[in-house]
């Protein structure tokens, strides 16, 4: 499992506690430096009941998938943090609901103020 969390001061300490028993078995814990600009703690919406949120910056974040949407699989060589990012087309429930836009990686991606190369590839920006 993968989690972001943002660290603020010198130490991180990480307590593991057992949900079924008295022994927990840990094989291996990366402690990787992200960006401080990765995260931008901007306001968001909830969904259910639909309401506003802040305070993101305050949270751990759990990486469930990370999809190219309209691209493909891009492996931890291809990205700067070693991220794998999957191919969307088995999560496409609809048969012929897809459209793939291409644009080219090298004059066409421009990053807003908060967003940087590292958020994610110049490949993933570059299809939808």
């Amino acid at each position: 499992r993968e989690y972001a969390i943002n660290v603020t001061s010198d130490t991180l300490t990480v307590t593991f506690i057992p949900s079924n028993g008295p022994v927990a078995f840990v094989n291996a814990i990366e402690v990787v430096s992200m960006p401080d600009d990765l995260f931008v703690d901007q306001e968001a919406l909830a969904l259910g009941p639909f309401s506003r949120f802040n305070g993101l910056s305050e949270l751990a974040f759990q990486t469930v998938y990370r999809l190219n949407i309209g691209g493909t699989l891009l492996t931890a060589e291809n990205d700067t943090l070693g991220r794998t990012w999957e191919n969307d087309q088995k999560y496409l429930h609809a048969n012929n609901s897809d459209s793939v836009i291409n644009v080219s990686t090298s004059h066409s991606i421009r990053y807003r103020p908060g967003v940087t190369a590292e958020t994610a590839p110049n490949w993933v920006y570059a299809t939808a």
